[in-house]
Parts: structure tokens; sequence; C-alpha cells
């Protein structure tokens, strides 16, 4: 797959994905920190990278999962963990999230910090659709994602709906899908219940654009 190739290109050459971003630090302070036994709770990141977001779970005690389909990235990831936290408690899955198949009520959470910004918005609904079903009773969702506001958004070739190969902003990463708030509601209508869903954004290019991206938090629908 050509995206591999793009992945494994950035993770050699650049830094990428060492820290935990601070949103995703509040969602998991908000949910998890007063629960006694964290060595029971499992969290799966899709599109982990090297790792960064599991390095903090991992010092947090957290059981991690982590699913790349850049094998540079896993290889990091693993670099990482062992070096930094040798008794960590998880696995590491070099696969396609479009493909691949988790157990049934594994989750307590699930991580997608722009990993599904990558793919096409029915692509989105399907993996959704599919890990429904490897979370447990209430198991969170943290999702993080480019908004149409965002810079970078119809430039550059189209290639669906919202979708682009962008000449600016994110135009390194391949394929990048933009959201509206419709179409979040529209990824998780039938399966969860969306706890909230905010705006961030920043600018760069001394303040000539906006990087705006959804914080959306999302808990598994009792059906």
């Amino acid at each position: 797959m050509k995206n591999n190739l793009i992945w494994d290109k950035i993770f050699k050459s650049k830094g990428w994905g060492k820290y935990p971003a601070e949103d995703l630090v509040r969602f998991i302070a908000k949910n998890f920190d007063k629960k006694k036994k964290k060595s029971k709770i499992n969290i799966l990141e899709i599109g982990c990278g090297p790792g960064g977001n599991l390095s903090y779970f991992a010092k947090e005690g957290f059981n991690i999962y982590g699913l790349d389909f850049s094998l540079v990235a896993i290889q990091k990831a693993n670099k990482n963990l062992d070096k930094n936290h040798p008794k960590w408690r998880g696995k590491l899955i070099r696969a396609d999230i479009l493909s691949h198949n988790f157990n049934k009520n594994k989750f307590d959470a699930i991580i997608d910090n722009e990993m599904s910004c990558c793919l096409s918005l029915n692509q989105t609904t399907n993996v959704y659709k599919k890990l429904f079903k490897s979370l447990k009773k209430k198991g969170k969702i943290f999702l993080r994602t480019f908004s149409t506001k965002s810079f970078g958004y119809k430039t550059g070739k189209k290639i669906g709906y919202n979708r682009y190969l962008p000449l600016f902003g994110a135009k390194k990463m391949g394929p990048q899908r933009f959201s509206t708030s419709r179409d979040i509601d529209q990824i998780f209508k039938k399966n969860y219940k969306i706890l909230s869903k905010e705006i961030i954004s920043r600018t760069i290019n001394k303040q000539q654009n906006m990087i705006s991206e959804w914080i959306v938090e999302v808990e598994k629908k009792n059906v």
C-alpha cells in the first residue's frame, strides 16, 4: 500500500509523535485517573505511530495496545517502550485497521489521534462499526480530527468527499479528510453516544493560517 511507504518515510525522517497531546491527557485524567487498578484497564491506540501516547499510557500503568500499518513506527514504539518502560504490558500490532479484527469486549478506551482522517468517511464509519464490538460496556473513544475550517482544506487534488491531497498544512501525510459536525454525527450515530464535541485551533505562519481540529469524546451505547 502506498500509504505505508509515506508513513515509513515520515517516521524515519521526523521525530513526530514523541509526546502525548494535552487534550488526550485531559481525556485520560477525566475518565481513568480515579480508577484504583489501572493494570486492569486496556487502552488501544489506532495509528499509534512511534508511541508517544503509548509511552504516556504505560507510565500511568495501563495495559496498552497499539496498531499501525507502518513497520518503522511499530519498531520505534517497541524500542521506546522497552527502553523507558521495560515492564509495560500489552501488544503492538502492525496491521491495516480496515482488515484487522480485535477480540470482543477487550478495551476500556480507543484513541484515534488523527488516524481516521486519513480514511474516507465511509471507511471511518465502517471502522467504528467494527470497533464497537471490541469496546467494553460504556467504553470510551477519543477522536481528534481536522475540521473543514483547517488550513489545507479544498487545496490540492480532491479524491473524495471532503478528502484531498492538500497542498498546504498536512500535505506530507498523504490523503486527508476534513470533517464537519454532521460528518462526526454520521460516524457515531448508530452505536455510540457523543459526550462532547469541541473545536481547538491555533495559528501558524505568523497568524496567517489556522489549524482547526475536532476533539470528540464518545461512549459505547448499550444496544
